[in-house]
């Protein structure tokens, strides 16, 4: 294990295939949607044994977020813009965090409890790991369920080395130049 990684490391270590190429779905949720329960329901409709948001813009009528280390949410009063949400998902569960910002431009973030209910639109593009399942197994260090990242049967992930990151070249980047 590399020693540039927090003391708390990895858990369950590293699992990718290079192999096996990331699907991406993409898709809005509408006014009055609540996000929670409906990134639930469409991991259970479509069967989503492993996914990651790649990103998401929108803004919401109700805001609730629990913050770190609280044991109740927070609802934030007024309309507010989405500035990022991330999580994962699977038939499992989610597990979502999310950062807005109300009128004034003031910024909160925490986890995505429900009642986080769409105001004008919630884009969001997800990629799907179709060779993974993620798991949520009670932890005792932790006291929650946590996320415990498994092989599909049949699929050879976790027999190689996990997928490589790719840095962008100067060459690659110069294109961007003005």
């Amino acid at each position: 294990m590399s020693d540039h990684l927090s003391p708390g490391g990895i858990g369950d270590g590293l699992i990718g295939n290079s192999q096996s190429p990331i699907e991406t779905i993409a898709l809005r949720l509408l006014p009055g949607a609540d996000i929670r329960r409906d990134l639930e329901n469409l991991a259970k409709k479509e069967h989503i044994s492993a996914a990651v948001i790649l990103g998401a813009v929108g803004s919401l009528s109700q805001a609730n977020l629990r913050y770190a280390g609280q044991d109740e949410h927070t609802a934030l009063a007024g309309k507010q813009e989405i500035l990022t949400l991330s999580g994962m998902l699977s038939t499992a569960g989610v597990h979502l965090h999310m950062s807005v910002s109300n009128a004034q431009g003031e910024c909160r973030g925490g986890h995505v409890v429900y009642g986080c209910l769409v105001y004008t639109t919630l884009e969001i593009a997800i990629a799907l790991i179709p060779q993974l399942e993620f798991q949520r197994v009670p932890d005792a260090a932790t006291g929650f369920k946590e996320l415990k990242i498994v092989p599909k049967s049949g699929s050879k992930s976790g027999t190689g080395p996990a997928i490589p990151m790719k840095l962008p070249t100067e060459i690659e980047l110069s294109a961007f130049a003005e």
